[in-house]
């Protein structure tokens, strides 16, 4: 923290007393080296994947799904506005996998992000099962608007690879109201009830 800083912000807060005051404006001014009784180890922040959710899409264990490298979609809406993260995969059994996928505004069919590269294998815990899986996150905040439809589309290639059963048309996580829809771009079957896309992580 520079010295106008201080002076500015904390000492309006009044919440140091003038000793403490004193102390701190002195090792701010370069006039004495002397500790001021507060950690000085650099703060990193708040860390995000606290504050990310996870809206699982099925309710049941996994099965042998399809052939890989062709388009995998479902479409979707959300009644409040939220940040998008990213998106899980079905795993297969492979340690990585090559994953093409873009989320798309439905009504304009403008991209609004899109993602390619290689991804690692890691276990998720679903609300009732736990499985492996692909975590495709962004690196940029996707805000996607409150009642607006959405598509998920991806090709994954690799081995075989497993798909999600009992999913439903509506799920609500941290007061978000998800709604699926069937979409037309899905070549694989992946469908409201079955599938891909195990999981989106958001934020509110």
């Amino acid at each position: 923290m520079k010295l106008e800083e201080f002076t500015k912000v904390v000492l309006d807060s009044d919440i140091l007393t003038k000793e403490e005051v004193v102390s701190i404006i002195k090792r701010l001014s370069s006039v004495s080296s002397s500790p001021v009784g507060f950690s000085e180890t650099k703060r990193s922040g708040f860390q995000l994947d606290c504050y990310i959710r996870q809206c699982y899409r099925f309710g049941s264990s996994m099965s042998l799904s399809w052939s890989s490298a062709v388009t995998n979609a479902i479409s979707f809406s959300v009644d409040k506005d939220i940040l998008l993260h990213g998106v899980c995969l079905c795993g297969n059994g492979d340690p990585t996998c090559y994953v093409e996928l873009d989320i798309i505004d439905s009504y304009t069919e403008s991209v609004c992000v899109s993602k390619t590269g290689l991804f690692s294998s890691e276990p998720f815990q679903g609300k009732y099962y736990g499985f492996d899986g692909y975590r495709v996150s962004f690196n940029e905040k996707i805000i996607l608007k409150k009642n607006t439809m959405y598509s998920i589309r991806a090709k994954i290639s690799g081995s075989l690879s497993l798909r999600g059963t009992g999913g439903v048309s509506s799920l609500k996580y941290s007061g978000v109201t998800f709604t699926f829809r069937n979409s037309e771009n899905s070549i694989t079957g992946t469908d409201v009830s079955s599938g891909e896309f195990l999981a989106l992580l958001f934020s509110l």
